[in-house]
């Protein structure tokens, strides 16, 4: 608050606030408003059967010893009011609350109305039961006032009343004593003014808080803005004789600029004086100049003329150079010519000498040519004319086998040459089927974006179920939308009965399934759904049974299917679920003309103490005649639009299935053939490798033996050309 403000008078203080009204007092028979008046227990926790307790207006105490249910008329309060189980500090579990023993309970709990408006009675049925699945489950009916309600509207009867289950102000069972004990003195006044009033006074606590909040911030605010004042003023009292020194110096250096300029004009005018005295003197320079040259030049006329007489010397000295070097240089020759002619005779002299040296060695040599050539002579009559006979039979066998071995080769290279044709044939028409098969699973793409939109995440649980196959030991199907396809004009019918169902996802063992689950319930807050997973356990190759009757049982009213012959899907088991999950089994589609009261009258009677839902589909709407297993006589009929198709309307065509199932089967023999060839290929790569093996080792045969024939017949015409190198030497 803000000086100088007047405080306002007491009465606007509160706005619009309003007192609560008075409490009863002793004596008095008058309920408050939101008191409880009554409460009624049937088979809850320890009350057996019904038990009705009737409290005060007042202050109402409950004494008893232990198990007498004191906490159990607390619990009775708590959850008959719509609050969480949580609150008890107890179990969660509903079931905990139905008395040992019994499958049901309920609470009936009267609240005062006050004196002018009327009284409320809030009832909880809970049931607990074994689902389809065999699984236990708790369910709860609400009602107020005998009129069926939801639990959001029962949790609003409350806050419309101030009945705060939440505020332990107002309602604290014995396990949160401790929770209660621990609250400080601000939660205790703010969970006070809950408890004992409406809002409105919470409320104007909590202006009141915030305002305070705001007056210490905006004062705050202004002592930080008082203190930085302060200390500007003396920033800026500081700063002043700096100013003043500042505004002294740029006073002188205004005065050093100018007389700076001044500077520079007396030296232009010195400058202009000196180049005025240079240019005189530079005048007077070049007279003087030309004058010099005129004199200089009479002064070297007889020195020019000596100079060409020296030149003119010059040339006639280096011509008798000239001369004298060409008769040196004929002497030289005439010199080299003369010892030419004394080193010829002597290399004659020599040459003689050693020509009688040799002959004396040429004559010992040729006695020895003669001994080698009668060893040679007696070597080639010895040596055979030619190879063996066997050698040269066996080198034709050996070319033989090598030609076989390499058509051999030839043949089978050709055959794999076949096989990777066919290969590469096999392998495009698998490609083409792949293409198509993908096309057509467009479509369950196209429709899981649909089911994504409609519920989140869903989409992020299929894809983990096909990247992690591996983990599962069976195969898990889902969501149920993605393998169903059904026609345009039973899309609607099927959706409508199913509904929810699309989403669930079908294993067919428990492993599985706890490994699903247990990935989703780890995932739940990424997820922000949570989703089914379904186990089918029993045989899903068995037929579908209609226990209310096969459709051609009806034709003749116009019954044209059961809702599970209406669709297709390439497992069974889907089927099988469905029909335990939502009966579609026992309902029936029928021609627009046909009449419903006829078909619903043909169909059998209920087993007595067992109830019936008889359900027909017929052009836009859905039919549906209940029989109650406690009161046979009475029926309940209802008629209700069906909601066009928004998940299915993306299904395949009926045809395209088996065209589906078609091209799969083509696609696995196209497969089997691939592998075939590709088997057949390694064959015929091991056998082409075993004949190039064969030919190869026949090749260095023939090339052995074929050297060691060329190796006789060239040991013969060797030793022949050695006899006559040495015969025609021993004739020189």
């Amino acid at each position: 608050m803000a000086h100088g403000e007047e405080v306002e008078d007491d009465d606007n203080v509160y706005g619009d606030y309003q007192r609560p009204e008075k409490r009863a007092r002793l004596g008095e028979k008058i309920f408050p408003k939101a008191t409880i008046m009554k409460i009624k227990v049937h088979d809850f926790m320890t009350y057996a059967g019904t038990v009705t307790i009737t409290p005060g207006p007042g202050l109402n105490l409950v004494l008893g010893p232990n198990g007498t249910g004191k906490s159990s008329l607390v619990c009775a309060m708590c959850v008959g009011l719509g609050g969480s189980t949580k609150l008890l500090g107890r179990a969660d579990d509903l079931r905990e609350y139905i008395r040992r023993g019994k499958t049901s309970a309920w609470t009936e709990i009267t609240l005062s109305g006050g004196p002018t408006e009327r009284d409320h009675v809030v009832r909880r049925d809970i049931k607990f039961e074994t689902n389809s699945e065999g699984r236990p489950v708790c369910h709860s009916l609400w009602k107020i006032n005998g009129n069926p309600r939801t639990h959001k509207a029962v949790t609003e009867l409350m806050k419309v009343n101030n009945v705060q289950l939440d505020n332990l102000c107002q309602f604290l069972p014995q396990d949160k004593v401790v929770e209660f004990a621990r609250l400080n003195p601000q939660q205790l006044l703010e969970e006070t003014e809950k408890a004992i009033g409406d809002a409105e006074l919470h409320r104007l606590h909590m202006h009141l808080v915030e305002t305070k909040v705001s007056f210490d911030s905006e004062k705050e605010r202004r002592d930080n803005n008082d203190r930085t004042l302060q200390r500007t003023m003396q920033e800026h009292e500081r700063q002043q004789n700096e100013y003043q020194r500042f505004f002294q110096r740029k006073t002188l250096q205004k005065e050093i600029d100018t007389l700076q300029a001044k500077i520079l004009w007396l030296e232009y005018a010195e400058s202009q004086r000196r180049f005025a005295e240079s240019k005189l003197k530079l005048s007077k320079g070049k007279e003087l100049l030309a004058t010099r040259k005129s004199e200089l030049k009479e002064d070297t006329r007889p020195i020019q003329m000596l100079e060409g007489r020296v030149r003119q010397l010059k040339a006639e000295r280096e011509a008798a150079s000239r001369e004298l070097s060409a008769l040196k240089r004929d002497v030289a020759n005439k010199a080299s010519m003369a010892d030419a002619t004394k080193a010829d005779l002597d290399k004659a002299i020599g040459e003689k000498a050693s020509l009688k040296e040799q002959s004396k060695l040429r004559l010992k040599k040729l006695e020895g040519l003669q001994t080698a050539v009668s060893q040679l002579e007696a070597e080639i009559a010895a040596a055979p004319s030619a190879a063996p006979a066997e050698m040269t039979d066996r080198l034709v066998e050996l070319y033989a086998q090598t030609q076989e071995a390499d058509q051999r080769c030839q043949t089978i290279n050709e055959e794999q040459i076949a096989i990777s044709h066919e290969r590469n044939d096999l392998e495009r028409r698998v490609q083409e089927l792949e293409k198509k098969l993908e096309a057509m699973n467009n479509v369950k793409i196209q429709r899981l974006k649909v089911m994504e939109r409609k519920k989140h995440g869903i989409a992020q649980v299929w894809k983990w179920v096909q990247d992690n196959k591996g983990r599962f030991k069976g195969e898990v199907l889902g969501p149920i939308g993605l393998e169903i396809s059904a026609t345009r004009e039973f899309a609607g019918f099927l959706e409508t009965h199913i509904g929810g169902t699309l989403n669930h996802f079908v294993t067919s063992c428990r492993e599985d399934e706890e490994i699903l689950s247990g990935w989703l319930k780890d995932n739940q807050n990424v997820l922000h759904n949570n989703f089914t997973v379904t186990t089918y356990g029993a045989d899903p190759n068995a037929p579908v049974r209609h226990p209310l009757g096969n459709a051609s049982h009806y034709q003749h009213l116009g019954v044209l299917h059961t809702l599970d012959e209406v669709f297709t899907t390439d497992h069974q088991v889907i089927k099988h679920v469905l029909c335990n999950m939502t009966g579609i089994d026992k309902v029936y589609v029928a021609s627009p003309n046909s009449s419903v009261e006829d078909i619903l009258n043909a169909m059998p009677k209920p087993v007595a103490g067992k109830g019936l839902q008889m359900t027909v589909y017929m052009g836009t709407s859905k039919f549906s005649n209940t029989i109650s297993a406690y009161n046979p006589i009475g029926k309940s009929y209802a008629q209700n639009e069906v909601r066009p198709a928004d998940v299915l309307t993306g299904a395949l065509p009926s045809d395209a299935e088996s065209e589906r199932a078609q091209l799969q089967a083509e696609k696995k023999q196209l497969e089997a053939q691939r592998r075939s060839a590709d088997e057949r290929r390694a064959a015929g790569e091991q056998q082409a490798k075993a004949a190039e093996q064969r030919r190869d080792g026949l090749y260095v045969q023939c090339q052995k033996l074929s050297e060691q024939i060329e190796k006789i017949k060239r040991k013969r015409g060797e030793l022949t050309r050695l006899l006559n190198v040495k015969a025609s030497r021993t004739r020189c």
